[in-house]
């Protein structure tokens, strides 16, 4: 087995400079060592990590898709619509979530879709979001065109 070489002054500096806020896979790139022996040199020299550091470090690498409970940028609703996760975008819940069928038909018309304005499945399928088969209706009319759906299959 190889003994690895003395430490030079250099990379102890930067060890003290850069591991109290840095991840130690970053410092140890940064100076040429492995992340165990950045680790156990800032042990023996009683460096920490830095608590608020530390903190934000975690948060960001939890975000998206490194989070455990990501459950991917499309997700399928309990009433069968897909929604999709785009924070920023105009017409998301507090979330970042939008249906997918109203932020495709946004896309196409190259506006906003209005509050009283609803995007029918012409062939009823929920997930089925083909620019065919979306039709943009005013609110009134799309509950009145279900309604008269629904009156048919009654009788």
């Amino acid at each position: 087995m190889v003994k690895a070489a003395a430490w030079t002054p250099h990379q102890l500096a930067l060890l003290k400079k850069h591991y109290p806020h840095e991840r130690s896979i970053d410092v140890a790139k940064r100076i040429g060592r492995t992340k165990s022996a950045v680790d156990h040199m800032a042990s023996r020299l009683k460096i920490g990590k830095d608590p608020a550091s530390m903190y934000r470090i975690k948060a960001k690498a939890m975000r998206g898709a490194a989070s455990g409970n990501f459950k991917g940028y499309r997700r399928k609703t309990s009433k069968g619509y897909v929604t999709l996760y785009r924070p920023g975008e105009e017409g998301t819940d507090k979330n970042g979530m939008i249906m997918e069928h109203r932020y495709l038909m946004a896309q196409h018309i190259g506006r906003p879709i209005a509050p009283d304005e609803a995007v029918h499945h012409i062939n009823g399928v929920k997930t089925d979001n083909r620019i065919e088969n979306l039709r943009l209706m005013d609110f009134g009319e799309h509950s009145a065109l279900h309604n008269k759906e629904r009156n048919k299959q009654a009788v």
